[in-house]
């Protein structure tokens, strides 16, 4: 049976309330026997179950029948019978135990390694209490490795990084290698050093945090009853143990991709609940594969599946050349040529330094929406015309280079510029990451992948042939914008714009027709 979580945070300023909620709890587990080896009972009980302690002795309504049923039917998880009680909350100088973990015979026996951690005391006055619990194992991978951005903000890593790029520059790079090739070798060397740091920072940071919380709890227990001196000896180690802590909620405030904001604070608490809903979010549980139609439960025909359709996605299909040749000759428009010899000449290192700076530290891309209003007050006018909105199935993933690279030059696009773009996105390999685990390599013949600066550009000249044939066709008339008031009343003697053709944001087209010969040409 899997373990049953109760959560309970007493009343601290009413006795009775709080012994009635114990009792609300015995009762409900005397209800259900069987399930009892099965609970874990934790939170904050705002009173002490420590029998060796002045608090215990001295404290007003002790919840005798709860702490009976509990010695009865839990183990406590974090204190050894007959010993003092470590600490567990702070208020000023007063230190007391007033949170506990209890678990039944069953869920205790798999239980381990537990520990009461501090925290820092910007985030809450509690103790963090913690323990493992076996359960089965998850059938996900390791997944793909990502750098960690904070690193950037770490002297010793940067200085680290420099010097063996340095090195690297000096000794590695061959002058006859292609820019290329030199710029996947300072990546892969970036990737070692970046690598080789994070372990040993992480396990030095889990031995600093794990040394630190000993020392903590060992003044505790030496100056126990000398309250002026264990603040003064705790105060350097939980400064040091909060710097600690900020870092490792800095990194998974990262991997859930979300803040809290409450005057301007993070909850640890929310971004380790959104780091595990966004785990559960992208798990597959199962997937139909493309050719038998089957359902993929194992992770190898899982992978199978992800790799024959993202294949066939990216595999060239042959397309009417003669059409192509059609379109492209309403491209009337092409770059200066002073303007395309720019696009080809080396990027001052300036530059680079000056669009860093303007990205915003921690920005990340909003929602794909357009913020402008459309309003349209004369819905009347639309009667004789028909919307046709065109939406391309998997629009990006079907670029082909053969059409983009005949765009690029159409539009004056250096031959040197529509290289490097072809050899970027259609010349390499992909792998899909399906539970942590990825796919054998997929060669990618055609799409624009999303989700870098340069793709939306891209697709935007794609589709732009189509949207300027539809613009400059003699046979679709278009909408025609009226005048809402008559000749008589108007103030002004604007001219009215041209018909309107064709509407596009991003793949999304949205065309006027107003006949069977319209629809047709289009």
């Amino acid at each position: 049976m899997p373990p049953i979580y109760i959560l309970i945070y007493a009343h601290s300023d009413n006795y009775r309330a709080r012994n009635h909620l114990f009792d609300q709890i015995i009762s409900l587990l005397n209800s259900m026997p069987e399930m009892i080896p099965s609970h874990i009972i934790a939170g904050d009980m705002n009173c002490c179950f420590d029998s060796t302690s002045q608090r215990y002795n001295r404290q007003i309504g002790k919840p005798k029948s709860f702490i009976e049923f509990l010695n009865t039917h839990f183990s406590d998880c974090l204190n050894q019978p007959n010993l003092p009680h470590d600490y567990t909350f702070r208020h000023g100088s007063s230190l007391s135990t007033l949170d506990y973990m209890f678990a039944g015979r069953d869920a205790f026996f798999k239980m381990s390694d537990g520990d009461i951690i501090f925290l820092s005391q910007e985030w809450t006055d509690h103790a963090l209490l913690t323990k493992t619990y076996t359960t089965g194992m998850t059938n996900c991978g390791k997944g793909v490795w990502r750098a960690n951005p904070f690193l950037a903000k770490n002297p010793i890593y940067v200085n680290k990084l420099n010097t063996a790029i340095s090195n690297c520059v000096e000794t590695k790079l061959d002058p006859n290698l292609s820019a290329q090739e030199k710029w996947d070798l300072i990546k892969k060397k970036t990737k070692q050093v970046t690598q080789n740091f994070s372990r040993t920072h992480c396990s030095w940071r889990k031995a600093k945090i794990k040394k630190l919380q000993s020392e903590r709890n060992n003044l505790l227990r030496r100056y126990r009853d000398d309250s002026v001196c264990l603040n003064i000896l705790l105060s350097p180690v939980e400064k040091e143990l909060s710097q600690l802590q900020q870092e490792i909620v800095d990194v998974q405030r990262l991997r859930a991709g979300q803040r809290w904001h409450e005057k301007s604070e993070r909850s640890p608490g929310y971004i380790k609940q959104t780091l595990a809903e966004k785990a559960s979010k992208r798990t597959i549980s199962s997937l139909k594969h493309p050719n038998s139609g089957e359902q993929c439960w194992e992770t190898s025909t899982k992978l199978d599946a992800a790799k024959v359709f993202y294949q066939d996605l990216y595999t060239e299909e042959e397309i009417d050349l003669n059409c192509v040749e059609r379109m492209l000759q309403y491209i009337d428009k092409t770059i200066p040529a002073e303007d395309s010899q720019d696009i080809i000449e080396d990027i001052p290192y300036e530059d680079i330094i000056q669009g860093s700076q303007r990205t915003p530290n921690g920005s990340s891309p909003g929602l794909d929406d357009n913020a402008r209003e459309a309003r349209w007050n004369n819905s009347e006018e639309f009667v004789e015309y028909a919307g046709i909105m065109l939406d391309n199935a998997k629009a990006c993933d079907r670029v082909l280079p053969q059409y983009i690279s005949k765009v690029l030059v159409k539009f004056g696009f250096p031959k040197q510029f529509v290289q490097c773009i072809c050899k970027l996105f259609f010349d390499n390999s992909i792998y899909v990451n399906v539970n942590g685990f990825l796919t054998d390599p997929i060669e990618q013949r055609r799409g624009i992948i999303q989700g870098d600066s340069i793709s939306p550009m891209l697709f935007n000249l794609a589709i732009e042939p189509f949207l300027l044939s539809v613009t400059k066709s003699t046979t679709i008339s278009g909408y025609s914008l009226q005048h809402v008031k008559p000749i008589s009343k108007r103030t002004n003697s604007w001219v009215a714009p041209p018909p309107l053709k064709v509407l596009a944001y991003a793949d999304d087209v949205l065309t006027f027709v107003k006949s069977r010969t319209e629809l047709l040409d289009l």
